[in-house]
């Protein structure tokens, strides 16, 4: 929060008392309280609230005292700083110089604290306070603890714990009693308001101060309170008002407060006024933001499905995690328009599409969006074709080139290896083994492709068409003259200017006629940030890769990912135990695999969702095996260019023994049992060991198939008019009723939160698990994922040729994709 701190102080008349206080430079905080300490004034009220810090703050205080009944007359000044140092921990100092009028002594304390984060929800800081009063013995070295605890379960209400003086310290031959502390802050329903009720305990006296404080925001960067102080002494009662203003424009602000009040007995009289201003890394509300509000830069490179934290990071950055974030850019009342900075991001086309559709809610809030691009492609165009602003760089353009989809066969390399490859397969779009057997595409496998491909720039062609105000057919001739660069961008209508990136404010200042208020991504979003608590927490549970059984893993310098069952079984597990998890989104982007890894995880996935929501978030593809997994959702959303289906199963066989033989090897394998050779590898399988396969492999597309029976309550006709091996795409399978919706990863974490009785559109808190290994991290932070990436050999390739090295044993059912999925 950001409100006044005003910095009132008490002269030093507590000589008379039996056990005098020390006095304190910072008595009573106006805007700032125990449970809503206000930045790095939790310094001197609750030294918890540091570690709730976003940045580095200082603020300076001067306050001016007249002399009324109760106190006397003085000045003083005051200057803190708080800032976060790492993870949970943050530290501040203060320096307060208190000038008493009256003639006492001139003093100074030096404070300093630390702030630990124990939990999401509840934080505890310790204060150390030491006192310099060279002309005024009783107070000279005076050391002082304060303990302080803050605790914030949801997001309207905060609880505040504080020993002042903990140590009981020794002024003037007496001692200085503790002061216990309590106050809970509740928002009523928005955290433009709040309302305050506190009580202060003198230990010795029992003597009680109740406190009661109103703030609120009328209008951001505007912040307006009062608080009034009761100290009932016996059948008289004190009375302190105070109030307070604050003005913040973005990462400065000043504010200012004035206070009334009476001693027990006394006469209400006027007491004094405290102004100060405060810095900060954190950008705060702006008041005097420029006409068209606040624009915020966002630099948008590539992340994937699965955090990919270094040493030292949190969770790491992911998919869902940027998607949700400009879910919340549409709706935060403080943001009027984006501008991204395209770094090269490339994602998959149903991620695209996702983030099409938010960029278009972005904009149906009434906002307004520019991208500015180095260069682009047809996928680039399609995610910001309806950008207001589209800019790109001088010596930049557009690769326009169209859709491709490469095929590839390794029948002759085979043969020429020696090599023999046997396969049985149910449904006849399961192309997986013709890459092996033929050197050509089969008529079902081209239909199959031409169909996605069809999809895929049919949905280009409309989108771009709509956004770039260009008939589609118009669209078409233009994308048929090929790469353009920047002038010839701009002159087809494709982009809106050419510009380098360091003119931005001046180009788009030129096109609006005004200038726009940029801050960068995480500087100002109060609106984000303000509420108390992590709200309710859902569990991402990516499975993003090849399914295997066991334990996921990566493979070596490829960085080709494996999703092990047991650690997704675990996970799953993981997020039913805890109650803090309010639901589950299993986030697939996964071609398949193993068909027994695939039903482990559909059952412990059908289990955890009886006892807490679960909706299953088909990403670029989720299919086979990645359609398997889904299944145990009670609800499954995809997006319209998810890739999903492929429902069929398939097994193969690799016999060497050939190879050997015209490598000069010769080898003797010596068995028992009729069968005990069925997945060795010098020999093909005979007829009756295929015919044995075969009739295995048929229970396992039984099985698959009833599985989409039993969950999609479709008959067995329904299924395998849909099955086959057949590849659709998102809203092909949804009229196919295999999903249930069109959305993505958001729409998926808002129907969970329904689901858990939770505000689909309030503060959420992402948990991906599993949580990523030591390892995980060690590779990030060498950088071996970059590396492979310069192989230059591609993995999906190598994964086609040698399927055994991603955790597949020979004969072993596999529902994966028919193909590997590579448009371009």
């Amino acid at each position: 929060m950001r409100r006044f701190l005003p910095l009132l102080l008490l002269p030093a008349l507590a000589g008379a008392q039996s056990q005098p206080p020390i006095p304190s430079m910072a008595a009573r905080l106006g805007a700032s309280t125990l449970s809503e300490p206000d930045g790095v004034s939790a310094l001197l009220d609750n030294p918890a609230g540091l570690s709730l810090l976003p940045a580095w703050e200082v603020r300076a205080y001067n306050t001016q005292l007249d002399s009324t009944p109760g106190h006397g007359a003085g000045e003083g000044t005051s200057l803190l700083f708080g800032i976060p140092v790492w993870g949970p921990i943050a530290t501040g100092v203060g320096f307060e110089h208190v000038r008493p009028g009256g003639g006492f002594a001139t003093r100074v304390r030096l404070s300093f604290a630390a702030s630990f984060r124990v939990h999401r929800t509840l934080t505890m800081g310790l204060t150390y306070r030491h006192t310099f009063a060279d002309l005024d013995p009783a107070y000279d070295h005076t050391n002082e603890l304060d303990l302080g605890l803050l605790y914030r379960p949801v997001s309207f209400l905060s609880i505040g714990l504080g020993v002042r003086d903990l140590n009981t310290p020794v002024t003037g031959g007496a001692v200085v009693p503790r002061t216990w502390s309590f106050g809970f802050t509740w928002h009523p329903g928005t955290d433009r308001l709040s309302i305050d009720t506190g009580l202060d305990v003198h230990e010795s006296s029992g003597e009680v101060d109740v406190v009661t404080r109103l703030r609120g925001e009328p209008y951001p960067g505007l912040e307006l309170g009062a608080r009034l102080t009761l100290s009932p002494r016996g059948d008289r009662v004190g009375l302190d008002l105070g109030t307070f203003v604050a003005v913040h424009f973005g990462p400065g602000g000043v504010e200012g407060g004035v206070w009334t009040g009476r001693a027990p007995g006394g006469t209400f009289a006027f007491d004094g006024f405290t102004v100060g201003a405060r810095v900060s890394g954190h950008a705060y509300a702006n008041l005097f933001k420029r006409r068209g509000g606040k624009t915020v830069v966002l630099e948008l490179g590539s992340v994937g499905e699965v955090p990919n934290p270094g040493l030292g990071e949190g969770q790491g950055v992911a998919f869902p995690s940027l998607a949700l974030l400009l879910d919340r850019l549409s709706r935060d009342d403080t943001v009027d328009g984006l501008l991204i900075r395209d770094r090269g991001a490339s994602y998959g086309w149903a991620q695209t599409e996702e983030l099409r559709t938010l960029l278009a809610a972005f904009k149906k809030a009434g906002k307004r969006l520019s991208v500015h691009l180095d260069q682009g492609d047809l996928r680039t165009m399609f995610l910001y074709a309806d950008a207001d602003d589209l800019l790109v760089s001088p010596a930049g353009g557009l690769m326009l080139t169209g859709l491709r989809g490469e095929l590839t066969y390794y029948r002759r390399a085979l043969d020429f290896l020696r090599i023999e490859t046997q396969w049985a397969r149910y449904g006849k779009y399961k192309s997986f083994p013709e890459a092996f057997e033929r050197t050509e595409p089969s008529p079902e496998d081209l239909e199959a492709r031409n169909a996605i491909l069809d999809g895929i720039f049919g949905a280009i062609v409309t989108g771009v068409a709509s956004g770039r105000k260009l008939a589609p057919e118009g669209l078409k001739a233009i994308l048929d003259q090929g790469p353009a660069v920047a002038t010839e961008a701009k002159e087809r209508g494709l982009v809106d200017d050419v510009c380098f990136y360091d003119e931005i404010d001046q180009v788009l200042a030129k096109r609006l006629g005004r200038p726009l208020d940029f801050v960068r991504l995480g500087g100002e979003s109060p609106r984000l940030t303000r509420a108390w608590g992590a709200g309710p927490r859902v569990a991402i549970i990516p499975i993003v890769g090849g399914i295997v059984d066991g334990r996921s893993n990566t493979v070596p310098f490829l960085g080709t990912r494996n999703v092990g069952s047991q650690s997704i079984v675990d996970a799953l597990d993981a997020a039913q135990r805890d109650p803090t998890i309010a639901g589950i989104v299993l986030r697939i982007d996964s071609p398949g695999g193993s068909a027994f890894a695939s039903d482990v995880i559909w059952r412990k996935t059908a289990l955890v969702a009886q006892k807490k929501p679960v909706v299953a978030s088909m990403g670029n593809v989720a299919a086979s095996g990645g359609i398997y997994v889904a299944m145990g959702a009670p609800e499954i959303l995809a997006s319209d260019l998810t890739v999903t289906g492929s429902i069929g199963i398939f097994t193969g066989k690799v016999a060497i023994g050939k190879l050997l033989g015209w490598l000069g090897i010769d080898r003797r394998t010596l068995t028992r049992g009729k069968y005990a050779n069925l997945f060795g590898t010098d020999e093909p399988w005979n007829a009756d060991e295929q015919s044995l396969v075969w009739k295995k492999l048929g229970v396992f597309y039984d099985l698959f198939k009833q599985r989409i029976v039993d969950a999609r309550k479709l008959t067995k006709d329904e299924v395998e008019a849909s099955a086959q091996g057949r590849v659709w795409l998102g809203k092909a399978a949804r009229e196919r009723k295999l999903v249930d919706g069109r959305g993505g990863v958001v729409e998926a974490i808002k129907h969970v939160l329904t689901k858990a009785g939770k505000e689909p559109d309030g503060p959420v808190e992402l948990v991906y698990l599993p949580e990523p290994t030591l390892l995980d991290r060690v590779k990030r932070s060498l950088g071996l994922a970059e590396i492979a990436a310069r192989v230059g050999v591609s993995p999906e390739t190598l994964a086609l040729v040698l399927p055994f090295i991603f955790g597949f044993a020979a004969g072993e059912p596999l529902a994966m994709l028919p193909f590997a999925l590579d448009v371009r």
